[in-house]
């Protein structure tokens, strides 16, 4: 065997692997893993000096089909300081999307209808209590054309929206491109905190965005042996 046709074996060879992994690829559902970052959260807790006041934190199912996203995430906020009072404001609170845009942020409350034209009541955390709830954006809702009512039927994001803004055409904000660079969203609470430890109570506003990570899950990982299991304090808020 001559030197070329050794070459020309080791191209043939490696467009056979290819196909083929491209074959193995398609068999497979396309999966995106969304996760919180929790490091983030906590550098800009300790920059508002809050790490001592508030802890805040989101369930959501490690991996999800990207036709079946997931339609809400939970959160739980606790109060873990000794004499501040915690008002969550979610009509100024809002989930800002893949692709840049403010999404209305709405409470899931359970057994309950949904109307989006009443204002949403604010939360309020008193000292050593906690808050738990399930989260959900605008779009996820849509309309009965029986009942009139809004029930919670979509996807809390929108990763189409990656392919077809016309205005963002940067490779990395591209679907094709999530196993390189995730795409991110946000879940931004807005809260007043008031310090009632003195005599004179004193009042103070505070932004928290909640960032989240969009990645394509690899099919190697989808294989049932790769499956992360979940842990048993995820199974249930």
């Amino acid at each position: 065997m001559t030197d070329l046709d050794f070459f020309l074996l080791i191209i043939y060879l490696t467009c056979i692997s290819y196909v083929l992994l491209q074959m193995v690829s398609a068999l497979f559902i396309e999966q995106v893993a969304i996760t919180f970052d929790k490091q983030d959260l906590q550098n800009q807790l300790e920059l508002q000096l809050l790490q001592e006041v508030i802890s805040i934190e989101f369930k959501m199912k490690p991996r999800s089909d990207r036709t079946a996203l997931p339609s809400s995430v939970d959160i739980i906020i606790k109060n873990i300081s000794q004499h501040q009072w915690i008002y969550l404001d979610w009509d100024y609170s809002c989930l800002i999307s893949v692709d840049g845009e403010s999404k209305r942020l709405v409470r899931v409350p359970p057994g309950s209808t949904f109307d989006l034209l009443p204002p949403q009541m604010f939360t309020v955390l008193s000292p050593g209590t906690r808050f738990k709830e399930k989260l959900t954006s605008e779009t996820a809702l849509t309309r009965d054309p029986e009942t009139g009512t809004l029930k919670l039927d979509g996807a809390l994001i929108n990763l189409a929206r990656l392919n077809k803004d016309k205005r963002r055409r940067k490779k990395s904000m591209r679907l094709s491109r999530l196993l390189q660079e995730p795409a991110k969203f946000y879940i931004r609470l807005v809260l007043r905190i008031e310090d009632k430890s003195q005599g004179n109570s004193k009042t103070a506003f505070y932004t928290i965005d909640n960032l989240f990570l969009v990645k394509k899950v690899p099919w190697v990982q989808q294989l049932p042996w790769k499956a992360p299991r979940p842990r048993p304090e995820e199974l249930k808020l």
